[in-house]
């Protein structure tokens, strides 16, 4: 019987430590993401450390969609696309996640579309994401996620919280020339784009 409860007792232990340890990296997670957060329009990032908080981020969380992104975005700006586009092909082909496999076709397209204008790849990678998007999201869905957005634009700078489909068809809309619907409000102007591709 006494060796019933001490392995109760150590069973109890176990599972109070690796509950601690979960809180902990969810903990250590969440402050990483919101360093290296490029979704937030309005955070500053640290470019000289941005490659070292993603990749402390990834070590707790491999497949983190906000470490994903600023990676690469570190790559691209330190002129390293070609490991940008290896890193972007490795992860949309062992297909992680939904959202980093959407994610990784964007910024294949992006780089297409702004590092080196092949036209061709930019529409194979911006379709290879919207048909995942429209897989797995309704019409609704994705407009809520393109449009109803709070983002502001103040004469200057874009101020909010983008996501990856949302900057995915802003992409499709500047690829196929589409002008987005302006909306005036007191903050500034919000940009309506088109969903239906």
């Amino acid at each position: 019987m006494k060796k019933f409860f001490a392995v109760v007792i150590l069973n109890l232990i176990l599972i109070c430590n690796v509950a601690l340890a979960a809180d902990e990296n969810q903990s250590q997670i969440a402050e990483y993401e919101k360093i290296i957060d490029l979704f937030d329009l309005d955070n500053e990032v640290d470019e000289m450390e941005l490659l070292n908080n993603a990749q402390k981020l990834q070590a707790i969380d491999p497949h983190n969609l906000i470490a994903f992104r600023a990676t690469v975005h570190y790559y691209r700006k330190h002129g390293e696309l070609q490991t940008a586009i290896y890193y972007c092909n490795s992860t949309a082909k062992f297909k992680y996640s939904t959202e980093l496999t959407i994610e990784a076709y964007y910024q294949l397209a992006d780089i297409y579309q702004h590092e080196f204008n092949v036209p061709f790849r930019v529409q194979k990678f911006l379709r290879k994401g919207i048909d995942i998007v429209k897989k797995k999201y309704s019409r609704k869905e994705i407009e809520k996620f393109v449009n109803e957005t709070n983002i502001i634009y103040d004469g200057k700078n874009f101020h909010g919280k983008t996501n990856t489909i949302r900057d995915l068809y802003i992409l499709k809309n500047e690829y196929e020339k589409s002008s987005p619907k302006i909306e005036e409000t007191a903050e500034g102007k919000i940009f309506k784009y088109q969903t239906d591709w």
